[in-house]
């Protein structure tokens, strides 16, 4: 991921919803720039958000919760620069119809990403060599044949399902390498088949994560502390084989 414009790192990190951080310059390209007047064609797709639960006020309740209050999501502090998402995180095909209604961009691991909250506070992490936010969080979407690949996190990671189909996550343990034979977990809202709304990933596991039909995905992705690009580890293609 090249760095960002802004001079913020973000990999994830495109302004947390309802930012409005002045300094944030257009079209910077993990920062999404101001929201446009409001415009008949764009009133014309509010039907069609609300079919699919992605209206601003109700977008699955997770902006109301992680910003701890009644839905006005807080500006989020600006972290330091420390490099941003590799060249290959470039669009890989069609935009599906639900990450162009939640604004979401191609992720260098698979899948499409979109952050909804960075914490304001900060912690000092010796080991990490540095401060990071408190929690950071994002909208992940996975499309039928998509997947995420294997990759690591320093920090824990905790995956909600929101919607769509089943979502098969794979852990494979904290070695140099995933192990041969993974853990599998599956997310959805199956309760007596087994499956699960909620995974906690520990820091440092191998993980990827697919859909298990033809459905697609949608799940949030909650790091703490917050996440930044050097934080991450992405398996090399060749490796995998």
């Amino acid at each position: 991921m090249e760095t960002d414009e802004c001079g913020r790192s973000c990999p994830f990190h495109q302004g947390g919803e309802g930012s409005a951080d002045p300094r944030r310059r257009e079209g910077s390209a993990y920062h999404e720039s101001p929201a446009p007047r409001e415009s008949p064609a764009s009133r014309g797709n509010l039907s069609r958000r609300a079919a699919l639960g992605l209206t601003a006020a109700g977008v699955l309740g997770v902006t109301a919760t992680a910003c701890g209050g009644s839905g006005a999501a807080k500006a989020p502090e600006r972290a330091a620069a420390t490099g941003g998402p590799p060249a290959t995180a470039g669009a890989r095909g069609k935009q599906p119809e639900t990450a162009r209604l939640l604004g979401m961009r191609a992720h260098p691991e698979g899948g499409w990403y979109k952050e909804t909250w960075r914490s304001g506070k900060s912690l000092r992490v010796e080991e990490y060599g540095g401060s990071r936010p408190t929690a950071s969080a994002i909208y992940f979407l996975l499309s039928a044949g998509e997947e995420s690949r294997w990759h690591t996190v320093r920090s824990s990671e905790l995956w909600f399902w929101h919607r769509g189909g089943p979502l098969r996550l794979q852990l494979g343990g904290t070695g140099e390498r995933p192990a041969a034979r993974p853990t599998d977990v599956l997310m959805g809202p199956d309760l007596a088949g087994g499956q699960r709304p909620q995974v906690l990933i520990p820091a440092g596991t191998w993980q990827r994560a697919r859909p298990v039909d033809d459905e697609e995905a949608l799940v949030s992705c909650v790091v703490s502390p917050g996440f930044q690009f050097e934080d991450f580890h992405l398996l090399p293609e060749a490796a995998a084989r």
